[in-house]
């Protein structure tokens, strides 16, 4: 009797012990769910849990695990941040970030520049005696040299690609830079003024001057196979051309002001046309192509030019531009809206033009200035070169940063430093860079 006795208290001190368990647990997991005190991050208040709003100032609460990926580099960015820190890409709005690209497909993370470009947190630039990495301390180092500068920068995962432009006149080379591994390799050569414009994980495409094409600047697309080696020219008579989603977008080639026409080269060897009577001017933002198309009223003649998109809402018209010999060209975005340059009587001028509208209004220019380049840094901040200085838009008005030689040629921004050319003895191009304060 004793013994049962005994075996009935074990079991009841274990179903008690379990019980108390299983109480401790659900109390533990009620304070891990329990929401804690916030800080507001504009005044620095501390509320309470239950408060959606700071009893302070009123600003709304944090939302938490609202990061965003950016969907040309994969970079993880602060809710609050407006441009990935790590490419310069806009924040896609929430119907962006659920869409697909024109093509159907991921967007993929590639860069492109043709003498400079900021990737994996590094500038790649190039002067005349070799092509620099430069980390956020402006170290340099000097990857390539030879007396050569690079001819197209192409960036797409952890490999950096460039045209090794020979300033001698002989051979041009292809050649990748693996980041892991710190080594630079040759992997063909081109014609003598050839131009990378894009590469992905099975080839790298680049123009070369044509042999064979009927137009004076006619070019080849060539593309070359990273895992066999081999070259093809894939198409012929081609004005300009930019990787774009995995294909290649290119414009034909002309000798005189004849429009072109604009279509998109795939990966499977296929091409789609984009549109005819097109300028040779194109520009990509993202999964958004931009260019010019005319409506002719003969073989060299027109009556109205119309700013176009391809996007994955279509290939739309967004605003037409009426006048004899408009000649618009796409200048580069500024916020959500496209810049268009037109010459009106001989005077240049320029539009911003919304795409998702077709409103439009004059741009305004720095102070005396004829004329703007636009390019932004790393951090999405706007930068405009003009009067041989470089400015920045503070909302209402410009901002000199940073003066620049009269005689050298903008690359662009990055960490701070404006990068141009100079020209000096021998008129070969050696690198500089300002400070911008």
């Amino acid at each position: 009797m004793k013994t049962a006795n005994r075996k009935r208290l074990k079991v009841m001190l274990l179903f008690a012990m379990v019980i108390s368990g299983i109480f401790y647990l659900s109390v533990l997991g009620a304070e891990e769910e329990t929401e804690e005190n916030w800080i507001c991050a504009y005044c620095s208040t501390l509320n309470a849990a239950e408060y959606n709003f700071c009893s302070n100032c009123g600003v709304a609460k944090p939302v938490e695990n609202q990061t965003w990926i950016c969907p040309d580099c994969g970079n993880e960015n602060e809710s609050d941040f407006n441009f990935c820190v790590k490419c310069g890409r806009e924040k896609p709005s929430e119907e962006e970030a659920g869409s697909e690209t024109a093509s159907g497909a991921a967007v993929q993370a590639y860069a492109y520049g043709q003498h400079m470009l900021y990737w994996d947190g590094y500038t790649y630039v190039t002067g005349d005696d070799g092509v620099y990495r430069i980390d956020s301390s402006n170290q340099f180092d000097r990857i390539l040299g030879n007396n050569s500068i690079a001819n197209g920068l192409f960036a797409a995962g952890d490999k950096v690609y460039f045209i090794k432009y020979d300033l001698e006149g002989g051979s041009d080379f292809l050649y990748v830079y693996d980041i892991s591994q710190d080594d630079c390799n040759v992997l063909c050569t081109a014609n003598n003024g050839s131009l990378l414009v894009g590469a992905d994980d099975e080839a790298a495409y680049f123009l070369e001057p044509s042999k064979t094409s009927e137009y004076n600047d006619g070019k080849d697309l060539i593309r070359y196979h990273l895992d066999t080696d081999k070259k093809e020219t894939v198409a012929s008579g081609i004005g300009t051309a930019q990787f774009w989603n995995g294909g290649i977008v290119i414009s034909g080639a002309a000798s005189d002001i004849s429009p072109v026409q604009l279509a998109v080269l795939g990966a499977d060897g296929n091409s789609g046309l984009v549109a005819e009577n097109c300028s040779q001017n194109f520009y990509i933002d993202g999964n958004s192509l931009y260019y010019v198309k005319y409506n002719m009223t003969s073989d060299i003649d027109w009556d109205k030019a119309y700013i176009c998109c391809l996007d994955q809402t279509g290939n739309n018209e967004i605003l037409c531009i009426e006048g004899n010999y408009v000649t618009p060209s796409i200048a580069g975005m500024v916020s959500e809206n496209v810049v268009v340059s037109v010459y009106l009587d001989g005077k240049q001028q320029y539009i911003q033009v919304n795409p998702a509208d077709g409103n439009w209004g004059e741009m305004e220019l720095p102070d005396g200035a004829s004329s703007v380049s636009i390019f932004y840094d790393e951090y999405g901040n706007r930068y405009y070169y003009a009067n041989n200085s470089v400015y920045v838009w503070k909302g209402s008005e410009y901002v000199e940063v940073t003066g620049v030689a009269s005689d050298g040629i903008i690359l662009g921004v990055a960490d701070n430093y404006v990068f141009c050319w100079r020209y000096q003895a021998g008129n070969h191009p050696s690198l500089f860079q300002f400070p911008i304060s």
